[in-house]
């Protein structure tokens, strides 16, 4: 049985990867196809927003310790 499992799974790892490189080339494929348009659109869009989201994380960044933290948060709340 464990023969059937091990066989299973690496039947479902080859498959995986088939899928993810028949999708990449659909996707790149697709920047010079009949729609180029929107796959260039997306690609700008999506460029755009992983940048934007890294530069959020960088701004909610905090270097204090949660000890601080939660020090000046107690500090505010007997107030």
């Amino acid at each position: 049985m464990k023969f059937l499992t091990g066989l299973f799974k690496l039947l479902e790892g080859l498959m995986l990867f088939y899928l993810v490189f028949w999708l990449l080339g659909w996707y790149i494929k697709g920047h010079f196809g009949k729609y180029f348009i929107f796959f260039w659109l997306y690609s700008a869009l999506c460029v755009f927003l992983y940048f934007n989201h890294q530069q959020q994380l960088k701004d909610e960044y905090d270097p204090r310790s949660g000890q601080e933290i939660w020090t000046e948060n107690m500090k505010n709340y007997k107030n």
